[in-house]
């Protein structure tokens, strides 16, 4: 049964591959223990895309769950299935034409969306992927503060850049007064100085007009002295 697949750097185009979205031994405990257990005379050397360092796996049973689908033309929205696979611990997007919002995910180890054109916000929901070592969501369309975590900001602003409205550390950019109470504040602010605005001209047009009756009073007063 699979629970590795490495179909990175194809000429993969169409929507994400139905058949991985709901790979058995990647779904339940049970059927993941039916992986060989036994010593592997001949070692798997696996490396990590981008890294030197090669990691060696005497047993198939410790080899880490993942999908590798980098550097295709895969379309359209990230299935919602891919949450739903719990033993999943590595899920390589990055360089394909993705859209829409990122789905739930969770127990992921390394999860790679960069060079994409994914949309909305980053879901509190990555908040709780405890065990996440690698991240990238670099260079998509992703907007609004990155949720405030220990794990999320211990990343480098690197793996969040290229996204123009995206703000909050990592970022350098602050989140500006662009929604929620600081928002409604501003409104409530703006309100206010309009209906200040005609109660001025009000005050201003009764001082012009007493003034004026003061001089008028003023040269009466004084051409009936005169006579």
């Amino acid at each position: 049964m699979l629970f590795y697949i490495n179909l990175g750097s194809n000429f993969i185009s169409g929507e994400f591959p139905k058949q991985l979205r709901r790979l058995a031994m990647l779904l339940s405990e049970r059927t993941a223990a039916q992986v060989d257990h036994n010593y592997l005379e001949l070692p798997i050397f696996f490396r990590l895309r981008d890294n030197l360092k090669a990691l060696q796996y005497n047993y198939l049973f410790y080899f880490p769950p993942s999908i590798y689908l980098y550097n295709n033309s895969i379309s359209g929205n990230i299935p919602t299935e891919i949450g739903q696979l719990r033993l999943l611990h590595k899920l390589d997007l990055s360089f394909n034409n993705f859209s829409g919002r990122i789905p739930y995910l969770k127990d992921l180890d390394i999860l790679d969306l960069s060079m994409n054109h994914l949309t909305g916000k980053i879901l509190d929901s990555l908040k709780s992927l405890n065990f996440l070592s690698s991240l990238n969501v670099s260079y998509n369309d992703l907007e609004g503060p990155i949720p405030t975590s220990t794990q999320l900001q211990s990343f480098i602003a690197s793996e969040f850049e290229g996204n123009p409205k995206l703000c909050g550390a990592p970022l350098p950019n602050e989140c500006g007064l662009v929604n929620g109470s600081d928002a409604d504040n501003k409104n409530i602010q703006d309100v206010d100085y309009e209906h200040q605005i005609p109660w001025f001209f009000y005050f201003l047009c009764v001082w012009i007009y007493c003034r004026s009756l003061g001089s008028m009073w003023f040269f009466n007063f004084k051409d009936g002295v005169a006579i």
